[in-house]
């Protein structure tokens, strides 16, 4: 008669006795995640990582526990932690949206501007119709002082039909931007020698009262009508996002300002399209890459 392996265990000859060796039955990832999820919404967040960690340990890819434990780490503000986890989700394939915008907002948490801008993009690619990602990048806007992009994002929002308490948070938060955008600044107009515009920037007087300081959206034209230069000013000091372009339209470099001072890495293309060699900056001192 045929012997019966039991479950679980295999049977291995030895000395014409059999050893029964057990092994742990493995949990299924994906109800791993259901459970952690549902921990978390108990606030129960130590235990919650700890099965995370396991289908992690059981599963190495994954991508849903990734996702999922870097969401918690975004929740906890272990930033550096989430970063890696949502990567490393999105490197296994894993294409929500929702993933994206959680490393965006850790990213503009981390200061990481244009990595965070990057993030919202791609998310806006997959789901155009979520407004989360653009209420969230909105907050982005605010904290360069991108106003007008922060404006346009909330409007955005309100079109996707949302329930009335979203709707009317929403309208609040878009009537407090707009109110920011208009007080106390001033836009100047700078011309070229042609007529042509020049600079364009809002501005905002300066605490002694005697002179005008560079704050918010700041624009270079050439004297044919091209955008040469956008970015931000904070006080009189660059800060934050700002684009160069070449006169026929393309991109030349892209990178952030702190305090006025280049910081990060700087990208550079020529007028072809092509990307050259970038440069890291440390509070204005740059370094190749």
């Amino acid at each position: 008669m045929p012997s019966i392996r039991p479950l679980c265990y295999n049977c291995v000859p030895t000395k014409g006795r059999p050893v029964f060796k057990f092994f742990k039955k493995k949990v299924n990832p994906t109800d791993l995640c259901v459970q952690a999820r549902t921990l978390v919404s108990q606030g129960k967040v130590a235990e919650a990582l700890a099965l995370l960690d396991q289908a992690i340990k059981d599963s190495p890819h994954f991508s849903m526990a990734y996702a999922d434990r870097g969401t918690v780490y975004a929740m906890t503000g272990r930033h550096q932690e989430a970063i890696l986890d949502l990567n490393k989700a999105l490197d296994l394939g894993f294409d929500a949206a929702s993933v994206l915008t959680t490393l965006a907002t850790v990213q503009k948490e981390q200061g990481d501007h244009q990595a965070a801008l990057t993030s919202f993009a791609k998310a806006e690619s997959l789901t155009p119709g979520n407004p989360l990602i653009y209420y969230n990048r909105a907050s982005l806007h605010i904290t360069l002082g991108d106003w007008v992009h922060a404006i346009a994002d909330l409007k955005k929002c309100l079109t996707l039909q949302p329930d009335p308490r979203t709707r009317a948070l929403i309208e609040k938060r878009l009537a407090e931007v707009a109110a920011s955008s208009t007080a106390d600044l001033n836009i100047a107009e700078v011309p070229h020698d042609n007529g042509q515009l020049r600079f364009r920037y809002a501005r905002v007087m300066f605490a002694d009262a005697a002179r005008w300081i560079r704050h918010g959206l700041f624009t270079e034209y050439s004297e044919a009508g091209q955008r040469l230069s956008e970015g931000h000013y904070v006080q009189g000091q660059e800060h934050g996002l700002w684009r160069d372009f070449h006169p026929n339209g393309q991109l030349a470099a892209l990178g952030e300002y702190v305090g006025g001072k280049e910081h990060g890495i700087w990208r550079f293309w020529d007028e072809a399209g092509t990307e050259g060699p970038s440069l890291n900056y440390v509070h204005g001192e740059a370094t190749p890459t």
